[in-house]
């Protein structure tokens, strides 16, 4: 009789933890329809791990450039000044190069609002613009770059979904590759 309780009880173990697995998997899930199944957790047993990413991106950016070309030549082709490393297994575990892909990502970000709200002719003079440029012209300058004007496009693309089209959400002016190109004025602003 006890080896036939200890069996039961086993079994129900094993179903409870079954059902606790599968409500934490659902309650990830970010849909209001999923939600269920934390609803009756009153006492906060199920583990929310959607702090990571609690809206997670659903598109990368990237950045070109391409040297300004006097009028009348072909212009120069769009170039990306640095390129996402290729995933490796132990970058599972350590991977600092992401960090500024994740930066860029975040400056971008920060950056889109401004094409929606401010004026075409002051985007560039903003912060998080010159804060942009600055990482493009460091770049340039890192992999010997002449000093030539440059323009930057920023693009937004699926990540690796390759069925949608990459959007190209913004070409600057002109800016000259100095190291000081983001850190100063503009040249007429200075006094």
């Amino acid at each position: 009789m006890a080896a036939r309780i200890r069996g039961v009880g086993e079994a129900l173990a094993v179903v409870a933890a079954a059902a606790g697995l599968v409500v934490t998997v659902l309650g990830q899930v970010p849909s209001p329809a999923f939600g269920r199944a934390r609803a009756g957790d009153w006492f906060g047993l199920v583990p929310n791990w959607r702090f990571f990413a609690p809206n997670p991106a659903q598109h990368d950016f990237s950045v070109y450039v391409r040297p300004v070309r006097p009028v009348g030549e072909p212009e120069a082709p769009w170039t990306r000044p640095r390129v996402v490393a290729e995933r490796r297994l132990h970058h599972s575990v350590w991977f600092p190069g992401r960090r500024a892909d994740k930066g860029l990502f975040d400056l971008c970000s920060d950056f889109l609002p401004l094409l929606d709200g401010d004026r075409p002719e002051r985007i560039e003079t903003r912060p998080v613009f010159r804060v942009l440029r600055a990482w493009v012209v460091a770049d340039l300058l890192a992999a010997g770059a002449d000093r030539t004007p440059h323009q930057l496009a920023l693009v937004r693309f699926a990540g690796a979904d390759d069925t949608i089209e990459p959007e190209v959400l913004f070409v600057s002016s002109p800016f000259a590759v100095e190291p000081d190109t983001a850190i100063t004025p503009d040249r007429e602003e200075r006094p």
